[in-house]
């Protein structure tokens, strides 16, 4: 019995350097072009989760950012338990400006960017920010 280990033992949780990490090394290239990544924690939906804020900071149009992004969001799906926004029921809020002039949210699950469904919302225009839960690690 001494060489059994408790069911939790080695099971640490989720830290805000385990996060920024997994940003800043999959969106390297978006950072040197200005992208910035804030990561805090936030009570959500009653749990203690991540709020992780993607900004750009040079205002790149998405036909520029999204080849970064959908590999991102793809390992990001595979990596993490993400939390689903309010009542829309989808991972990822995009603050978009539209045509450089108008400014609105939108929200997109991961599938729905990952299976170009919302390309006609984003294609020439700006994203801004985009925001995200995470719960845990899968």
């Amino acid at each position: 019995m001494k060489y059994l280990k408790p069911f939790n033992e080695g099971v640490s949780d989720l830290t805000y350097e385990e996060i920024l990490d997994f940003c800043e090394a999959n969106l390297a290239y978006l950072m040197d072009d200005g992208f910035t990544v804030s990561v805090q924690s936030d009570k959500f939906n009653n749990e203690i989760d991540w709020e992780v804020r993607l900004r750009n900071g040079e205002n790149l149009q998405w036909d520029y950012i999204e080849n970064h992004l959908v590999p991102f969001f793809l390992h990001l799906e595979k990596e993490f338990e993400l939390c689903d926004i309010s009542s829309t029921h989808t991972q990822l809020e995009f603050f978009v400006q539209e045509y450089g002039i108008n400014h609105g949210y939108k929200w997109f699950s991961i599938q729905e960017l990952l299976n170009h469904e919302c390309d006609h919302l984003l294609v020439g225009n700006v994203v801004e920010s985009i925001t995200f839960y995470i719960k845990r690690r899968k």
